[in-house]
């Protein structure tokens, strides 16, 4: 695995955590 491919995994992965954690906030402030 090269340097710039596990930057881009981890680019990733955090993209993906990023998007849970705006859908978590959009759906708890519907709620409201």
């Amino acid at each position: 695995m090269s340097q710039q491919h596990k930057t881009g995994v981890w680019l990733a992965v955090a993209s993906l955590l990023v998007a849970m954690f705006c859908f978590q906030i959009g759906a708890s402030v519907a709620k409201q």
